[in-house]
Order: C-alpha cells, then structure tokens, then sequence
C-alpha cells in the first residue's frame, strides 16, 4: 500500500511518497463480552512458589512482558519467576502458547527475577531482554529470533549490584538513536536496610555497551530509595524524554514521587542534564507508589500520569506540563485497602477512543489472612473528566494477588488483552471478546534515524468525526514488565483515519494520510535528507556607511540553485529575510546569511557573519584666519576630531591632501 507522507524536519517542509512496508489483515472479532480467561486453554500453566520468598521481599512481585522475540507477527510473552527458571511462551498463531526458554537460553534461573522489559537496544531489529533481578540484572542479546546470549559483563551493566531490582525502562534520553536504560531498585534486600543501593541510568554507547550515568540524576535528586518503576515521558512537550520515579515513600526513608526534566547537553562537566523539579510540576506526593500508568485520556496532547498505592490510587491532570490532581472527581480512586494497587496500564479496551484506565490489587504478603479486594478497570465516559468502573460487568475483577499486568493483542484480532501475574497463584491470560462495532488501528513502528523500535515516538491519530487522539509509544511501561511497545488505537465506528501524524525522537515528522481501519500496519521513519548533505555557507560581503547617508545591503552569494537566508544570530534566531543574496538592515550589527537547498530544505551547518559598520562623521576646523604680508608663506592646520581616526582631507584648492595646508599670498 502506498500512501502520501508530508515530512517536516523543524522548519524545513517536504512531501514525499513513502511505501508502508507491511500491511496486516487482521481476523474479526470472535463474539463475546468481555474479558475471558484463557490461560489453561492457551497452555500457560506456571505458579511461582511465594511462600518460598522470605517475607520482608514479598513485595516484589514477578514480571511480564509481551514482544515478538522472533518477528512472526505473533507476541510472544516473557515471564520472570523469582526463585525459579523464567518462562519465555512462543505464541503458535492458535491461541496456544509453547514455553521455549529452556531452548532459547533465557531460562536465567540462577537468579532472584522480579522485572523484564524488551527493547532492541543494538537496533539489529531484533528485541531484546533486560532482566530487573534481586542478585544480578542479567541483559540478554536476541541472536536474531533463535537463541540469546547472556552479555552483561561484556555491555557494562553492573554484576555486583544486590538491589532488588523492580522494573527496567528503555528510552533515548539523549535522542541519539539508540536506547538508554533506567532501573529502578527497591532496596528491599536482606541485610541491606540503609537504602544504600541506588537507581541505575545507563546511557547506551552505541556499541553494544553501557555506561552508568546515574550521577546525572543523583547530582539534582534523590535515587536512592525504594523505587518501584521509572517512566519515560516527554511531559513538556520539548522533544526529549523525562523521568517519572514512582518511589515507595517510607516513613523510615521518606523519599517522594520524582520528575527529573531533561534539559539536554548543557551541564558543564556531565554527559548529559536533568532537573528535578517534582515540586514545581505538582507531583512531589510521599506515597507508597506502585506502578504507573501514562496517557492522554482527555484528548488535549499532554500526557497525563497515574499512579497507583496503597490506599486510593492518583490520577494527575497535564495542564501544559503541570499537574493538577484530579482523583477525587475523576471516580478512578476506588478503595482498595488493606491491599495494595500495584500494576496499572492506560489502555483502550472497548476501541471507542478513549483510553481506559486497570488497576491490579494483591495483598502485601503471601499468604496472607486479609480479605482480597478485586482488581479494577476503570471505562472512560468519553467526557475527558471522569471514569466509571466496570470491573465487574466486563470479568476483570479477579481478586488474586495481582502484581503486574501488561496488554498486547496476541490473538491479533485487533483489540488489547491482559496479561496479570499473580503472587504465588496462577497468572490470568484475559483476552479481550469486544464485539461492539468498533474500529482499530495498530500501528508498528520502524526507526531509521531514531531508535530501531521508535520508542518514544509521538503519534496523532485524527479521524472523520474530528477525534484527535496522542498516544506515545514506550517500553518497560508497566510496574515489572511491559506492554507491548506498538500503538493501538481505538476508532470508534470511523471506517478510516484522515491522517496519522508521527513525531519521531530524532523531531522528524511524519504524516500518513486516508488509512482504512482494521488494519495491523507498519510505518518506518524516513531518512533525514540532509543527514549526509554537506551545503556550504555563504560568502558574505560587509558594508558600510557614514552616519546620516543612505544604509546600504549587505551581500552574501552561494552556489548557482541555492538559496540565502538572513538571520538574528549565528544558530536559531529570527528569520530576517528569505531567498534574496542581500539584506537592508535598518541600522549597524553583524547579521547571518544561510544556504539553503530549495529542493529538500537542507541548510548549510554554519551561517556567515556579515557586518554593516556605520562611520562617525568627523568634526574638523582650519583654526584662525591667517594674516600676512604679501609673499610670505603661510600654514593652515585642519585639526580633527571623531570618527575612527583614519583621515583623508580634502583642500578646495586640490593642493594638499594632508592636514596641513601652505599657500603664499
């Protein structure tokens, strides 16, 4: 299928036709309401062994994550099983599932499992395994869909670390197209209650190595504490991706919600700048944090945040990158006490549109003699202000002791299923049975500039109704594990979407137009034109004028078919004039002429200065008249002052050309 694509990159616009290189049919929906447990039928048949896990760690529950660890087509789900060998189910395309992590190398039973996210980190196209463990995260290399290796120590990620590890999150912080790594650490370790063990950034060094940066935050805020997740957003709105520590705020170590905004390369002396400001933003709460949840659920662009506690969970309003808390009149704070909420995911069940909020409650401790409180799933009343629950009407209500849960379409019929780990019960495979009439759009994205996943990308559904919908796409987004990292759209009963805008992380922007629903598509990143364009800047010529006389242009020329731009100042700055080789300033300064190219938009990398001097007019008198009697000589003296003291004179007679003129009557 090929469909017109309009590509901006910054101020430079272009269109361009671009092929999307997979177009998937997708099966109807089965009948049905609801959610149905699928787990014995689709052959996952686990039970981790809580009561083997001492008590003072039992709040760590395991950790799930749905990617295509092979890409058929088909998600696959990963499964970290504490004291026991992890699961990797390879999904058969029938509703079935196969447990292959003995054959494929990803068992990691030596270690205490707890979180998992996927991502391809080495942008080989293939995604692969970062395990969150209690004595040793463990990253594991996909060898291209048929086994992993196991290359921790070669990649730089710590082998030493004993800090309970919760949940991993991939992103490029530094949008160099390859992904960065935060995990969070509960610092719930025997023997170890002083909180000493802190978070760990890793910044991916492009080759298949780390290095840890956490100083980068620690300089401007606390992670040292007990952290349950990190998510990346771009709450601002900037371009680049900001961190959101959801920590479980103790009275014996009282360490706050954190959002450390990403201010780019502009510390003097580290690789890269963050800025905690929790408390500028609205979100500085000392509550026992869980899991976390971000969306756009009222339709306004900005990605809201909630999070889910021990008591009532949070719902916090993006107001143009501040928060407003909104859980008290948006009905999504149900009580759960004395249980905990742990898990929780922004996700469009029932494809209206609107993203609907689930929420997963388990007790703290296994076993355990409190009376279980069921999970919830919270509908959107379309309005962009208020949820309501309908856990139960739609069989999501299971009160086991729910730890994670993660959505993926793995029977690809269009619309998201649940994925729940139990603590030490059998985990729920809810697939979703919608038959509503509503609409779908999956969306599969390819880097090319930008990370090979597009994770982090920034994408703008509009349909015929006038339904705008944001949704980012992320990785490690759920408390231990993660969704699957595609878009999924709900279309209401629109048969076509006008158009799908997608900024990628590298700030190219991408739009596919007139896209027909039910379909499982792929979008890959156009290359950036100018990435390995060389366009020389200008060569300039200044000007000048005295004080009081008309001002003349400056110049700048370039090669035949290239343009000139002028501008304020060297880099950004306001546009002064568009594709003229001259410029008319209305007063003195230095200005900046740009080459541009025409035909793709590209700029020269540097802008030529080019000044317009204005000269001081001098002041000059000849000193008194001069009396003398016939035939003797006589000096006059100009004396001069102002300007810039590089005289010429003139004479009305034409006899000097110096200062001094000697004439004799």
């Amino acid at each position: 299928m090929v469909l017109n694509v309009v590509f901006l990159n910054a101020s430079k616009v272009k269109e361009v036709v671009f092929s999307l290189l997979l177009t998937m049919a997708i099966v109807a929906n089965l009948p049905g309401q609801g959610f149905s447990d699928e787990t014995s039928n689709a052959g996952i048949v686990m039970v981790h062994d809580g009561a083997a896990i001492p008590s003072d760690i039992q709040s760590i529950g395991s950790g799930a994550v749905w990617f295509d660890y092979n890409n058929d087509g088909q998600l696959d789900l990963y499964v970290t099983m504490r004291l026991e060998a992890n699961r990797l189910y390879h999904n058969n395309g029938n509703g079935t599932f196969t447990d292959v992590a003995q054959s494929l190398g990803v068992e990691d039973a030596m270690h205490d499992g707890s979180g998992a996210a996927a991502a391809d980190f080495n942008n080989d196209g293939y995604q692969d395994l970062f395990l969150a463990n209690s004595n040793q995260d463990v990253l594991l290399k996909n060898n291209g869909g048929n086994s992993f290796t196991d290359i921790t120590a070669s990649a730089g990620i710590s082998t030493t670390d004993q800090s309970r590890g919760a949940s991993a999150s991939w992103g490029d912080f530094n949008n160099d197209g390859f992904l960065d790594l935060y995990v969070a650490n509960h610092n719930m370790v025997p023997g170890y209650t002083d909180g000493s063990f802190q978070d760990r950034l890793y910044m991916n060094n492009g080759d298949e190595t780390f290095t840890d940066v956490s100083i980068i935050l620690a300089e401007t805020g606390t992670i040292t504490g007990f952290g349950f997740i990190g998510g990346w957003t771009d709450f601002d709105r900037d371009g680049d991706l900001d961190l959101f520590l959801v920590n479980d705020c103790l009275s014996t170590n009282p360490i706050p919600m954190k959002v450390f905004r990403n201010d780019g390369d502009t510390h003097p002396s580290l690789p890269w700048n963050f800025t905690e400001v929790s408390v500028q933003v609205g979100i500085d709460d000392c509550a026992n944090g869980m899991g976390i949840a971000v969306g756009d659920y009222d339709h306004d662009g900005w990605m809201d945040v909630y999070y889910s506690d021990i008591g009532p969970a949070n719902l916090f309003k993006n107001n143009n990158g501040q928060f407003v808390d909104v859980s008290g009149s948006s009905g999504v704070n149900g009580q759960v006490f004395p249980d905990f909420s742990w898990g929780t995911n922004f996700f469009d069940y029932d494809l209206d549109g609107w993203l609907d909020l689930f929420l997963v409650v388990g007790s703290h401790h296994f076993p355990s003699s409190e009376e279980p409180k069921p999970n919830m799933l919270f509908h959107n009343n379309a309005n962009g202000s208020n949820f309501s629950d309908v856990s139960a009407a739609m069989n999501m209500n299971d009160d086991g002791r729910a730890r994670t849960s993660v959505f993926g379409d793995y029977d690809n019929d269009g619309d998201p299923d649940m994925f729940i780990v139990n603590y030490g019960e059998a985990p729920l495979l809810m697939r979703n049975n919608n038959n509503n009439g509503n609409h779908f759009l999956k969306v599969h994205l390819i880097g090319t500039v930008s990370n090979y996943d597009g994770i982090g990308s920034y994408l703008k559904l509009t349909t015929p109704d006038g339904m705008t919908q944001y949704l980012e796409t992320r990785s490690g987004s759920s408390l231990g594990g993660g969704d699957a990292i595609d878009a999924y759209f709900g279309m209401g009963s629109n048969t076509m979407a006008t158009s799908l805008e997608i900024t990628w992380p590298s700030g190219i922007v991408q739009i596919v137009e007139n896209i027909g629903a039910d379909q499982y598509i792929t979008v890959v990143e156009p290359q950036d034109p100018c990435l390995n364009l060389t366009i020389e800047a200008p060569e300039g010529i200044n000007a000048e004028a005295c004080d009081g006389e008309e001002l003349p242009a400056v110049m700048a020329s370039t090669e035949p078919g290239y343009q000139i731009n002028w501008y304020s100042s060297a880099t950004d700055g306001t546009l002064l004039a568009e594709n003229t080789t001259s410029y008319t300033p209305t007063g003195a300064g230095t200005f900046y002429a740009e080459t541009r190219d025409p035909s793709t938009g590209c700029t020269s990398d540097t802008r030529t200065a080019v000044t317009l001097t204005i000269h001081e007019n001098p002041e000059v008198w000849g000193g008194f008249n001069e009396f003398a009697c016939l035939g003797t000589p006589v000096t006059f003296v100009a004396q001069t002052t102002g300007g810039d003291g590089n005289y010429t004179y003139m004479w009305t007679d034409g006899l000097s050309n110096t200062n001094t003129l000697t004439v004799a009557p």
